[in-house]
């Protein structure tokens, strides 16, 4: 397979005065990694700068480089189908929602005192939408060099067979290097089988109890965004096996800044209590 790295992303979580070069014809070693479900290689240079010159690493400080490479890489790797959500099978939240204002989006961090910038200068009139779907363009929040920016992004980049990546899962990863997004939304949505006398899935509906929105923890790549998933909490746990990473509003920048541990931030349990409700049919 091959393997897109971003050397920007990638320097940042590599170890000082490291440096890798993605495919270069003089390279000296082949980095492997792997996961048990994908293998990958990518050729590797590791070097120092002492004293304004470059000057070969010993073989201790290259392996530490290959060592901490391997991870980055393997934070950042392009899904594969074992990453996807029940390839062949019922994919989960395929529909959002979404009818908040955008100065109601930047009013979360006005009180975050980090101000949100939004795409084109003017603040943009977001209408009311009841079923936000795969591959539609969609506001999402992301952090650049100015600080926060609300920009509108396609829901789901082109997996392996061109197959649409709209939830990839969080379990076990690390994020440092990847472009972290925040997805504004008032509700999700699940399908259970057909009731009978019912052509149609069961739809439902989840929303936070106690505040009328919430965040989605998500990623970004090939200008596309995709959702993260986890193990569900007790709501969702009858209706599927996962669940997406669902975010109170002032844990923006622990998500966009990365304040807190991947493993305390992606969870069901991150400070969120979900509420469901029948869409269709509707109950009588």
């Amino acid at each position: 397979m091959s393997l897109h790295v971003d050397v920007g992303a990638l320097a940042k979580v590599m170890p000082a005065g490291f440096i890798l070069w993605g495919v270069r014809p003089r390279c000296r070693s082949w980095i492997e990694w792997g996961d048990g479900r994908c293998r990958g290689r990518v050729r590797l240079t590791a070097r120092s700068i002492q004293g304004g010159t470059w000057t070969d690493v010993s073989a201790a400080e290259h392996r530490r480089a290959a060592e901490a490479t391997r991870d980055a890489l393997k934070a950042m790797q392009a899904p594969e189908p074992a990453d996807l959500e029940h390839p062949g099978g019922d994919p989960m939240c395929n529909n959002y929602r979404l009818a908040v204002p955008a100065n109601a989006i930047g009013d979360v961090f006005r009180d975050l005192e980090r101000p949100l910038r939004f795409e084109g200068g003017s603040v943009p009139n977001l209408k009311p939408r009841e079923d936000i779907k795969i591959g539609q363009t969609a506001p999402i929040v992301v952090m650049d060099e100015e600080g926060p920016l609300l920009t509108q992004t396609r829901w789901a980049w082109k997996g392996p067979g061109g197959r649409p990546v709209f939830n990839f899962r969080s379990d076990g990863r690390r994020f440092a290097g990847s472009r972290r997004c925040l997805i504004p939304a008032d509700g999700f949505y699940e399908f259970t089988a057909a009731q009978p006398g019912h052509s149609r899935k069961t739809k439902w509906l989840f929303q936070d109890v106690e505040r009328p929105w919430f965040w989605i923890a998500g990623v970004v790549r090939d200008d596309a965004f995709a959702m993260l998933t986890t193990e569900p909490g007790d709501q969702v746990r009858p209706f599927h096996d996962r669940q997406v990473v669902v975010l109170p509003l002032g844990a923006a920048l622990d998500w966009l800044d990365l304040q807190k541990p991947e493993a305390q931030l992606l969870t069901a349990d991150a400070g969120v209590r979900l509420a469901v409700t029948q869409v269709y049919p509707p109950p009588l």
